[in-house]
């Protein structure tokens, strides 16, 4: 099963420093939304990371075979 966070950054110069942190830390980008809330400049980016859950991901070609091996 994946994982998902959104995170809410909201000056365009932080995007690459946030998605630095969360790509060092296993995630990778999904999606990327801007938002603009009135005429003024004041825009929301919005980024959703998308992450595999390391205890229910599906085993390698490899581990399948050792487990099945293992089991009888």
């Amino acid at each position: 099963m994946k994982q998902y966070e959104c995170v809410q950054v909201d000056h365009h110069k932080r995007i690459p420093q946030v998605t630095e942190e969360y790509l060092i830390d296993g995630w990778i980008l999904y999606s990327y939304q801007a938002v603009s809330l009135s005429m003024t400049s004041n825009v929301r980016h919005y980024l959703l990371f998308e992450k595999e859950d390391s205890e229910s991901r599906n085993p390698t070609i490899e581990e399948a075979i050792k487990l099945r091996a293992e089991k009888g």
